[in-house]
Parts: structure tokens; C-alpha cells; sequence
């Protein structure tokens, strides 16, 4: 769902960028400030080599590929996708209005509109605006190119930010909306409903929380990505979705999911599904050492056979 967001903003961005060389000093500059450099997300869980893996959760099933346990590749994935994408759009940003703005005044700079390239169906525009001392939102609308109206610009990204001389300087928001997206391209965005993405980066622990909100769909997923000074950190999944790692038949699970890790690497897991196609409260926890393998597993109906001991945990208890 995020990385074609990811692909319309990109591509829209590398065009834009060929209008204008990089940006000097210029008025445009406190429009600049408040987008956070997408170095800022660049955060990962430890890890060694590639370690291949699925971001479907499903607790009786093992992947039998790489022989990592299967919670830490599945946080790791959770993680990267979640750091990938956020660096991926605020990213984008940053490389358009590295670029002279268009018009520019005491409170608003504009970049656009422009199309990405000549075979692109929409002409895009983004909006930094002033909305408080040192607190700005921005703003990217998208409109088919073969209208010139104003009225036809649909709001894709929504967020805000805060310049250097605020407190929360590196913290916001933004929203995407995929609908609006699809709308304008439908050859290239293909999701429904919204996604939002918090960050805040200004001191330690920097966190990134994700909120996806699929249409007409009434499952939903938050995920919030934690990481310490130190380099140990945890993600936190809440869901309602379908667990179902092939056939998904429409009955949602709720997912609850703590899984945290030292700054060694090692880490354990804790998650809860009930409902839907689960007629009891599942409970299961995994735990892995600092070379990534399972060091103990164990789970309340027996999904899996309990394997080690949870003294091998670098975390002794559950965490919800």
C-alpha cells in the first residue's frame, strides 16, 4: 500500500527537480526548515546479512528459509517498511523544495505546478504555509492535465511540520490520501483509504507511529515503531485484520503485538490474536538470540511445539 504511494510521489518529485537546479539561500529557506531530512528515519532493527521474510503474521507457520525466528523477521520487516517508506515520502519532499520555490511570500511558498514527465495525467503542486509562529503545514494536490482549473486539485499529502526555532523542530504528521491518488492516476495508485504517519525525532526515544485506515474495509492497523539512543528499541502492532496467510475469507482478527529488542540484537515477542476465525484467545511468545535464531517458543494451544527455555529470553516477561 505505502511503497506506490511512494512510487507516484518519486516519480512526480524527479521531474519537478529537473526545473530548477538545487536551491541557494532564498526566500524559500523557513519553507524548507520544518520538512525533516530523511536521513532522521533512516532507523533499523540489528541484523545480520538479509534475513528474508513475510510481513503476514501467522503464528502456525514457520519459514523454513532462512532459519531466523520468525517474530524477529517479522518485526524487521514491520520496521523497515515502516522506516523505508516515511524516509521514501519525506524524502521526496525534500528534494522538491530543494529547488527554487515558484512564488514565495511572508507566509506561503509554492513548488508547481508541474507534471513529472510528459506522459504523466497529473500536474502537481505543493504548498508550504506559515500557520503559526514557527508551525507549518504543507501540502500536495494533484489535478488531471487536461484541466487548468483550480477547483480540480485534489489533496494527495496533507502534513505539518515545525521550523528550527520550535521546540518540536523534526516532530509531525502526514496523511496520504490514497483515494484522492487513485482518482488522479489510477494506472499507478491502486490502494483505497488513508494512511497516517507520525514522527517524532527531536530527542530520544524517536518513534514513527503508522496508522492505515483501508475504505470501505472496516479492518484497520496502527503500528508504532520505537527507537533508543542505544540502538534497542520495540514495535507495537495493533489490528483488526485477516490473519490468513493465503486465502483471506473475510472474518477479521484481533491482533495484538509487542515485540522489543536490545541494542545486542537479541529480542522477544508477545502477541495476542482472538476473534474472528479464532475460537479461543491465542497467546504465543518467541523469543531469539543475538545471532537472530529462536532461543524459546512456546504458545497457549499448541500451534507449534514449545521449544527452549524461557531463562534464554534477554526479556523475562510479557509486555502489553
Amino acid at each position: 500500500m505505502l511503497r506506490r504511494t511512494v512510487l507516484t510521489l518519486s516519480m512526480w518529485a524527479a521531474g519537478h527537480a529537473t526545473l530548477g537546479c538545487a536551491a541557494r539561500t532564498d526566500d524559500g529557506d523557513k519553507f524548507r526548515d520544518p520538512l525533516p531530512v530523511a536521513s532522521d528515519v533512516s532507523l533499523s532493527v540489528p541484523r545480520s546479512g538479509d534475513a528474508p521474510g513475510s510481513q503476514t503474521l501467522a503464528i502456525g507457520s514457520s519459514d523454513g528459509t532462512s532459519g531466523y525466528a520468525k517474530f524477529y523477521q517479522f518485526t524487521r520487516n514491520v520496521t523497515d517498511g515502516v522506516d523505508l517508506v516515511t524516509g521514501a515520502i519525506l524524502g521526496t519532499i525534500w528534494v522538491v523544495v530543494h529547488t527554487h520555490p515558484t512564488t514565495v511570500d511572508e507566509h506561503e511558498a509554492t513548488w508547481g505546478p508541474g507534471s513529472g514527465d510528459a506522459l504523466s495525467p497529473v500536474v502537481w503542486r505543493l504548498t508550504v504555509r506559515e500557520v503559526g509562529e514557527a508551525v507549518f503545514d504543507y501540502e500536495l494536490d494533484g489535478r488531471p492535465k487536461a484541466s487548468t482549473s483550480d477547483a480540480d486539485y485534489l489533496a494527495v499529502l496533507k502534513g505539518r511540520g515545525y521550523g528550527k526555532s520550535h521546540p518540536q523542530h523534526r516532530d509531525g504528521f502526514f496523511s496520504v490520501d490514497n483515494d484522492a491518488a487513485r482518482q488522479l492516476d489510477p494506472d499507478r495508485a491502486h490502494d483505497h483509504g488513508t494512511v497516517k504517519i507520525t514522527h517524532q525525532l527531536h530527542a530520544w526515544p524517536a518513534t514513527i507511529a503508522v496508522e492505515i485506515r483501508p475504505t470501505p474495509a472496516p479492518d484497520w492497523v496502527d503500528i508504532t515503531v520505537t527507537h533508543q539512543q542505544d540502538r534497542s528499541g520495540a514495535v507495537d502492532v495493533n489490528a483488526l485484520t485477516d490473519v490468513e496467510p493465503l486465502i483471506k475469507d473475510g472474518n477479521l482478527e484481533d491482533i495484538v503485538m509487542h515485540s522489543r529488542w536490545a541494542n545486542t540484537g537479541a529480542g522477544r515477542a508477545d502477541v495476542q490474536i482472538s476473534g474472528g476465525d479464532v475460537p479461543t484467545l491465542v497467546k504465543a511468545t518467541e523469543c531469539w538470540s543475538t545471532s537472530f535464531f529462536r532461543s524459546y517458543y512456546t504458545d497457549n494451544v499448541g500451534l507449534e511445539t514449545t521449544v527452549g527455555d524461557p531463562s534464554a529470553c534477554v526479556f523475562p516477561d510479557a509486555q502489553f
